[in-house]
Protein backbone atom coordinates (compact mmCIF):
# COMPACT_ATOMS: atom_id res chain seq x y z
CA UNK A 1 0.00 0.00 0.00
CA UNK A 2 2.61 2.53 -1.09
CA UNK A 3 0.77 4.40 -3.82
CA UNK A 4 -1.97 6.98 -4.04
CA UNK A 5 -4.25 4.40 -5.67
CA UNK A 6 -3.72 1.90 -2.86
CA UNK A 7 -4.46 4.54 -0.22
CA UNK A 8 -7.64 5.61 -2.02
CA UNK A 9 -8.78 1.97 -2.15
CA UNK A 10 -7.93 1.48 1.55
CA UNK A 11 -9.86 4.61 2.56
CA UNK A 12 -12.90 3.58 0.49
CA UNK A 13 -12.89 0.10 2.04
CA UNK A 14 -12.70 1.54 5.55
CA UNK A 15 -15.57 3.95 4.92
CA UNK A 16 -17.67 1.16 3.38
CA UNK A 17 -16.99 -0.93 6.51
CA UNK A 18 -18.36 1.84 8.71
CA UNK A 19 -15.27 3.87 9.61
CA UNK A 20 -16.29 7.43 10.43
CA UNK A 21 -14.88 10.04 8.07
CA UNK A 22 -15.86 13.41 6.63
CA UNK A 23 -14.71 12.19 3.23
CA UNK A 24 -17.97 10.48 2.31
CA UNK A 25 -19.91 13.68 2.97
CA UNK A 26 -17.50 16.15 1.38
CA UNK A 27 -17.19 14.33 -1.94
CA UNK A 28 -20.22 15.10 -4.09
CA UNK A 29 -20.59 11.67 -5.70
CA UNK A 30 -20.04 9.63 -2.56
CA UNK A 31 -17.33 7.18 -1.60
CA UNK A 32 -16.57 6.09 -5.18
CA UNK A 33 -15.57 9.65 -6.09
CA UNK A 34 -12.81 9.98 -3.44
CA UNK A 35 -9.45 11.13 -4.80
CA UNK A 36 -6.02 11.42 -3.21
CA UNK A 37 -6.48 15.20 -3.08
CA UNK A 38 -9.74 14.66 -1.16
CA UNK A 39 -7.82 12.57 1.38
CA UNK A 40 -5.15 15.26 1.79
CA UNK A 41 -7.81 17.97 2.11
CA UNK A 42 -9.67 15.92 4.73
CA UNK A 43 -6.42 15.39 6.66
CA UNK A 44 -5.93 19.16 6.64
CA UNK A 45 -9.37 19.46 8.26
CA UNK A 46 -8.44 16.94 10.97
CA UNK A 47 -10.15 13.84 9.58
CA UNK A 48 -8.73 10.90 11.55
CA UNK A 49 -9.13 8.31 8.80
CA UNK A 50 -7.41 10.56 6.25
CA UNK A 51 -4.57 11.31 8.67
CA UNK A 52 -4.14 7.63 9.43
CA UNK A 53 -4.12 6.80 5.70
CA UNK A 54 -1.35 9.33 5.04
CA UNK A 55 0.62 8.05 8.02
CA UNK A 56 0.42 4.49 6.68
CA UNK A 57 1.45 5.69 3.22
CA UNK A 58 4.42 7.55 4.68
CA UNK A 59 5.54 4.48 6.62
CA UNK A 60 5.23 2.19 3.59
CA UNK A 61 7.06 4.63 1.31
CA UNK A 62 9.76 4.92 3.95
CA UNK A 63 10.46 1.19 3.82
CA UNK A 64 11.24 1.31 0.12
CA UNK A 65 13.09 4.61 0.30
CA UNK A 66 15.33 3.39 3.15
CA UNK A 67 16.21 0.32 1.09
CA UNK A 68 17.05 2.50 -1.92
CA UNK A 69 19.19 4.80 0.22
CA UNK A 70 21.06 1.90 1.81
CA UNK A 71 21.68 0.23 -1.54
CA UNK A 72 22.50 3.21 -3.77
CA UNK A 73 23.40 6.16 -1.49
CA UNK A 74 21.58 8.78 -3.59
CA UNK A 75 22.03 12.48 -2.96
CA UNK A 76 18.37 13.31 -3.52
CA UNK A 77 14.98 11.64 -3.18
CA UNK A 78 12.04 13.46 -4.79
CA UNK A 79 8.37 12.70 -4.28
CA UNK A 80 6.34 13.25 -7.42
CA UNK A 81 3.06 12.35 -9.00
CA UNK A 82 -0.13 12.46 -6.97
CA UNK A 83 1.77 11.56 -3.81
CA UNK A 84 3.37 14.99 -4.05
CA UNK A 85 0.02 16.46 -2.93
CA UNK A 86 0.53 14.85 0.48
CA UNK A 87 4.16 15.87 0.89
CA UNK A 88 3.47 18.01 3.98
CA UNK A 89 2.44 14.80 5.74
CA UNK A 90 4.76 12.33 4.04
CA UNK A 91 8.12 14.12 4.08
CA UNK A 92 8.46 14.30 7.90
CA UNK A 93 7.63 10.59 8.19
CA UNK A 94 10.15 9.68 5.48
CA UNK A 95 12.87 11.89 6.95
CA UNK A 96 12.37 10.39 10.41
CA UNK A 97 12.51 6.87 8.99
CA UNK A 98 15.74 7.67 7.15
CA UNK A 99 17.29 8.91 10.39
CA UNK A 100 16.23 5.76 12.18
CA UNK A 101 16.53 3.01 9.57
CA UNK A 102 19.17 3.91 7.00
CA UNK A 103 22.92 3.66 7.33
CA UNK A 104 24.33 6.71 9.11
CA UNK A 105 26.78 7.83 6.41
CA UNK A 106 23.99 7.75 3.83
CA UNK A 107 21.17 9.58 5.57
CA UNK A 108 23.33 12.48 6.76
CA UNK A 109 23.87 13.91 3.28
CA UNK A 110 20.61 13.04 1.57
CA UNK A 111 17.96 15.58 0.66
CA UNK A 112 14.33 14.45 0.60
CA UNK A 113 11.87 16.83 -0.99
CA UNK A 114 8.75 17.16 -3.12
CA UNK A 115 9.18 17.67 -6.83
CA UNK A 116 8.28 21.12 -8.09
CA UNK A 117 6.95 19.41 -11.22
CA UNK A 118 4.06 17.89 -9.26
CA UNK A 119 2.10 15.19 -11.03
CA UNK A 120 4.18 15.62 -14.21
CA UNK A 121 7.45 14.85 -12.40
CA UNK A 122 7.99 11.35 -13.81
CA UNK A 123 7.34 12.40 -17.40
CA UNK A 124 9.44 15.56 -17.20
CA UNK A 125 12.31 13.79 -15.45
CA UNK A 126 12.29 11.04 -18.09
CA UNK A 127 12.40 13.62 -20.88
CA UNK A 128 15.29 15.35 -19.12
CA UNK A 129 17.24 12.07 -18.95
CA UNK A 130 16.67 11.43 -22.65
CA UNK A 131 17.76 14.95 -23.61
CA UNK A 132 20.78 14.68 -21.33
CA UNK A 133 21.73 11.37 -22.95
CA UNK A 134 21.41 12.80 -26.45
CA UNK A 135 23.42 15.92 -25.60
CA UNK A 136 26.27 13.88 -24.11
CA UNK A 137 26.64 11.83 -27.32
Amino acid sequence: MASSEAIIKWVKQNINQGQVSRLADTVGGGVDQITFKNIVDAANLGDELANHALEILGQRLSLGICNIVNAFDPELILLGGLINQGSDYLLPIIRAALEQSSLAPFHKNIKVDASTNGSDACLLDTVALVIDGVMIR
